[in-house]
This record gives structure tokens, sequence and C-alpha cells, in this order.
């Protein structure tokens, strides 16, 4: 474990460390007599430029070796795994899309049919109450006729 000898000298956490005092000599100079030296000399001087890096040599690029012992059934089943995979990723972007535009293109429409419905139905409805009002007017002359 630990030596009590060797902790005696170690302050605890909760141990206040009294700062040392410090005498003021009269014979230091005051903040304001010390002379301000130059930028210059306080910088260290600046150091030689490093030495430019050559990057390593590149690898000589990697070829490919020509695969002239296929058959054509490989090259066939080779072209089909390619067609296959890029119509899937071909039709997977663009079912959203093909949606979306279904989506706009039937509300345009709904709106376009909503608006004519609206304007029929407006017309129809003032014919209609055009009509009864004629045909209750007529009604009210005919019944004040009869009673002279």
């Amino acid at each position: 474990m630990s030596n009590p000898d060797q902790d005696a000298g170690i302050p605890m956490l909760t141990e206040i460390i009294p700062a040392p005092e410090t005498e003021v000599r009269e014979d230091m100079a005051a903040a304001e007599d010390i002379p301000e030296l130059p930028l210059s000399s306080v910088l260290p001087s600046p150091s030689p430029p490093l030495p430019a890096v050559t990057p390593p040599p590149a690898a000589p690029p990697v070829r490919a070796t020509p695969i002239d012992d296929w058959m054509d059934g490989e090259w066939t089943h080779l072209e089909q795994k390619i067609s296959e995979r890029t119509l899937n990723t071909l039709l997977d972007r663009l079912d959203p899309l093909l949606e979306q535009q279904i989506r706009e293109s039937i509300n345009a429409s709904l709106d376009e049919a909503m608006d004519t419905i609206r304007t029929n139905l407006q017309l129809s409805i003032e014919q209609l109450v055009r009509e009864s009002v004629a045909q209750e007017i007529r009604h009210l002359n005919f019944s004040k006729n009869k009673k002279i």
C-alpha cells in the first residue's frame, strides 16, 4: 500500500496551503521605472524554412487482366446481372418521381373538375331559384285574379 512517512509531506485535498510571503525590497525598481523593450528583442529569431517534402513515388496503376477465356454464356450471364441491377436501381429512383408527378397531375385535374362542378352547380341553383320564384309569382297573381 502506502508508507505513512512518505505521505506526511503530501497535502490533503481539504488542507489549505498558505502562500509564501514575499518581501518587497526597496532596492527593486517600480513598474514605471522599467524601460520598454522593442518587440523584436523579445521575439525569437525566425527559424530557417523547412525543406520541401517530396511525395513518395506513385505505385504503378493496377491493370486488369483481360478475360479472354470466358465463354459466351458467362458474358451473357454477366450482362443480364448488370442489366437487372441497373434496371432495379433506376426503377427504385423512378417510382417516387412517377408517384409525385401522378399526384400533382391528379390534384390539378381534381382542382379543375371541382371548379367546373362548382360553377355548373351555382348556375343550376340560380336557374332553379329563378324558375321557382317565377312560378310562385304566377301562382300569387292567379290567386289575386280569382278573388276579384
